[in-house]
């Protein structure tokens, strides 16, 4: 510890300057300050400045002009828990109640850092599963009936296509895909709509090809 001149005293209206600690990473290590007022309490001497010191100045050293350590910068106690700098005299006081053994430690602040990337891996595409044509026979599985626009139009229409019907292992059409379309958009929707209800018997997942003809 650095010890305090009992002989200088901080003059009201005096500069002095206010070391603050490496470790609090601050901006500016030295704070220039204006003694504007002088008080006394319980604990002795302590003295007010200009522009107020912020808490990270508190256990700073304060020296003067001629480079003398004229006081300490401690919490001020009251509700506001202000800054303020404490004499030499009551520096030496405060001081000789740490053992001498006491090491001093400072918590650092940390600051929020950007995660590192994590490596990238390389990930294999799944591999895509195989469905047999052929499996369980199948135990419901309804024409597609003709469209009910197409019949109040008056309209012919006629078209042939395939519809692809892919089963899982319960027997659930979980997919109908258009192999070959029939050329109207309402005949294709009637085809996909009823053969999305067909159902096999469980087993392995299975696809069949089902070519349907709609005729009026």
């Amino acid at each position: 510890f650095i010890t305090p001149s009992s002989s200088a005293i901080p003059e009201i209206g005096g500069d002095v300057a206010v070391v603050l600690s490496p470790v609090e990473r601050a901006h500016q290590l030295v704070l220039e300050e204006k003694i504007n007022a002088h008080f006394t309490d319980q604990a002795g001497e302590w003295f007010d400045v200009t522009p107020a010191l912020p808490k990270a100045a508190t256990g700073g050293p304060v020296v003067n002009r001629r480079g003398e350590l004229v006081g300490i910068v401690t919490l001020r106690g009251d509700s506001n828990n202000a800054c303020v700098i404490r004499s030499a005299n009551s520096a030496n006081a405060l001081l000789a109640q740490i053992p001498p053994n006491m090491i001093a430690s400072w918590q650092i602040p940390t600051r929020p850092s950007s995660s590192p990337t994590p490596p990238s891996v390389a990930t294999k595409s799944p591999t895509p599963v195989k469905i047999p044509t052929r499996g369980p026979k199948l135990v419901f599985a309804p024409s597609p009936q003709y469209p009910q626009e197409i019949k109040q139009s008056h309209l012919a229409v006629r078209g042939s296509g395939s519809f692809r019907v892919v089963f899982d292992s319960q027997g659930h059409a979980t997919s109908v895909q258009t192999v070959r379309s029939t050329g109207s958009v309402l005949l294709d929707q009637a085809a996909v709509s009823a053969l999305h209800g067909w159902r096999a018997q469980p087993g392995q997942g299975w696809s069949l090809v089902v070519p349907i003809t709609f005729q009026p």
